[in-house]
């Protein structure tokens, strides 16, 4: 099933040290993205961030070997300001909301599918005029 908005150009960062589950995202959505990079940790997502390619799209999991999905996030938001699509994947956590449009939760197990549908929705509510308070 086609992805109700076409990623072909954009690069998707997707963190998760569960080599397994990585490298089934990686494979899955390589033919969907211009570019699809599998890293197993924090540190390494951050060292990519300040390299040569911006990300227009992360997936990461929450329970990471060097921290948490949520400490990434923070990192992104509060120390650098970014505020790239962001979805979080987790089997062992409860939904985690924020107050984000950009922000977005999908339990595991999880197909393709619902992950595309759930970035496409991410992307269109960040497209969407934003009120003002």
């Amino acid at each position: 099933m086609p992805p109700t908005e076409s990623f072909s150009r954009l690069r998707l960062l997707i963190i998760d040290d569960d080599p397994r589950l990585a490298e089934f995202l990686r494979e899955g959505l390589k033919s969907q993205f211009s570019l699809v990079v599998v890293v197993a940790g924090l540190a390494q997502a951050k060292s990519l961030m300040d390299g040569p390619f911006i990300f227009h799209a992360i997936v990461c999991d929450y329970q990471l070997a060097d921290g948490t999905g949520l400490d990434f996030y923070r990192w992104l938001r509060d120390s650098r300001g970014d505020f790239t699509p962001f979805i979080m994947i987790s089997g062992q956590v409860e939904p985690i909301t924020r107050d984000d449009p950009a922000f977005a939760f999908l339990g595991k197990p999880f197909g393709l599918p619902a992950l595309c549908d759930l970035l496409s929705e991410v992307r269109q509510r960040l497209a969407a005029p934003q009120p003002t308070h």
